[in-house]
Order: structure tokens, then C-alpha cells, then sequence
């Protein structure tokens, strides 16, 4: 259709077109773009985020384990990078399933390279849009660590709605982000006014936010809220902080 437009249209208006149509593609894989980008020019490690590789993971599976997901369970790794909470996973939920999804093939390559043999079923999609490739109700958890963090609000919403769909009634969705009642959240967001629209969407950039708003948009996507891990004392006993605050969501049953 747009070819035989091109056809009839003027020159100006042809390439007005043309440039809309590249924004257009532009913006549907921006985060791909910035994420493979990020894959590319750092180490493995340092690629998604600071903090000790292996620590991070530990962390992520103690709440993991704090909010009940036991071997035999399935699930998602939304934003599994470059292995760090896999590693630790995989050989933890034993006959379960473990799905590691990202938008970056090259940090899923990653990944998939330091994964442990044996241990439960392992599957990695590349998944670029808010729609989870798995079927409805299929999933007993759906975790995403250090991924809202990254995103608008609408793009976070939009997760939330699908994310719904494929986890079971009574499974949960536990995620992590940087709400404004955290100083560590609030230095965050001074560096990032710092920076003009330009620079702080040129690569993958921190969106600080607010317990309400989260709650909100879960609520609107079908989700009830359980419970808040606060990002700046630990999350247990001995379960160390990440330095964000970990929202933990329920699918109504």
C-alpha cells in the first residue's frame, strides 16, 4: 500500500513519508537497539547494571525463595541479560522450567553460555515487543529484575497486561524499581536532569518512579499488589538489598 502511494504522491510529500516510516521503525526496536548496543561494548558482567555478577543472582534467587517459588515451578526470567539470576535458577528449580527472555540476542548468546548443564527444562526467547510468546496461564512466576527501571510507564504497562495473561491465577509477578522515597533513587534522577532529552534516551537510561504509580498501573493491568520489599534496608534477614525496591504482584485468582 505504501509503495503504490509513493507512486501517485509528490516528491515532498513522498519524502515526508519516507522519514515518518523510518521513525516509525525506528522506535519499534529502540530498546533492542540500545540494549545490543550496550552487549557490544561492555564485559558480560558490567553489561546489565553494576554490582558483583554472582552476588546479584544470589540476592535474586533468596527473594525468589522468599516469595515461595520452589523446584518445579516455571519460570520467566524477563530481562535475564546475561545469565546472572540463571546460573542460580536453573539448577535450584530442578524438574521445573526455567524461560529466559531478553531483547538483546547478544546478551541472551551470553546467557545461554554460562547457563549450568542439567538442572530443569531451559528455554531463551528473543522477545522485542511487551507480548510474552507462551501461552495463557501457563507460567507460576514471572520475575524482572532491573527491567522497569529501564522503562516508561506506558511501556511498563503494557508489560503488566500481557504479563497477566500467561501467569496462572494465583502466580505472581515480582519485579524491581527506583522509587523516588529511596535517596539512592532520588540521586539517580538529579543525574539524570542533568542530561538533555537527547543524552538520556542515547542509551539504556534509569526511570525513577513511585510505589503509587506501580500499584496503579498493576491494578489497571489486572494485578493485585501483595507486598513491597523496601530497596534501602534488606529484604530479609539474609536476603541483602539490591538497591531498588522489589514489588511482588498476584494474578486474582
Amino acid at each position: 500500500m505504501i509503495r503504490q502511494l509513493r507512486k501517485i504522491l509528490p516528491p515532498a510529500v513522498r519524502s515526508r513519508l519516507r522519514r515518518a516510516v523510518a521513525r516509525v521503525r525506528g522506535l519499534s526496536n529502540f530498546y533492542e537497539r540500545v540494549y545490543d548496543r550496550q552487549a557490544a561494548m561492555l564485559d558480560p558482567a558490567e553489561s546489565i547494571g553494576g554490582g558483583d555478577f554472582e552476588t546479584i543472582g544470589g540476592i535474586e534467587l533468596a527473594l525468589l525463595r522468599l516469595e515461595g517459588v520452589k523446584p518445579g515451578d516455571t519460570v520467566v526470567d524477563l530481562g535475564c541479560g546475561t545469565g546472572r539470576l540463571a546460573v542460580k535458577l536453573i539448577g535450584y528449580l530442578g524438574a521445573g522450567k526455567y524461560i529466559g527472555i531478553d531483547i538483546s540476542r547478544g546478551m541472551l548468546r551470553e546467557a545461554a553460555r554460562r547457563a549450568p548443564a542439567g538442572g530443569c527444562t531451559v528455554e531463551w526467547k528473543h522477545q522485542r515487543t511487551a507480548r510474552f510468546d507462551l501461552p495463557e496461564g501457563s507460567v507460576d512466576v514471572i520475575c524482572a529484575f532491573s527491567v522497569f527501571t529501564h522503562m516508561e510507564a506506558e511501556d511498563t504497562y503494557r508489560y503488566f497486561v500481557d504479563a497477566r495473561r500467561v501467569v496462572r491465577p494465583g502466580g505472581k509477578l515480582i519485579l524491581s524499581c527506583l522509587p523516588f522515597s529511596l535517596a539512592h533513587s532520588r540521586t539517580i534522577f538529579v543525574q539524570q536532569a542533568g542530561l538533555d532529552l537527547t543524552d538520556r534516551w542515547a542509551g539504556v537510561r534509569n526511570v525513577v518512579t513511585t510505589e503509587e504509580t506501580i500499584d496503579t498501573l498493576a491494578s489497571w493491568a489486572g494485578w493485585r499488589t501483595l507486598r513491597w520489599y523496601r530497596g534501602d534496608r534488606p529484604y530479609a534477614p539474609d536476603v541483602p538489598t539490591l538497591q531498588q525496591s522489589v514489588c511482588v504482584l498476584e494474578r486474582p485468582g
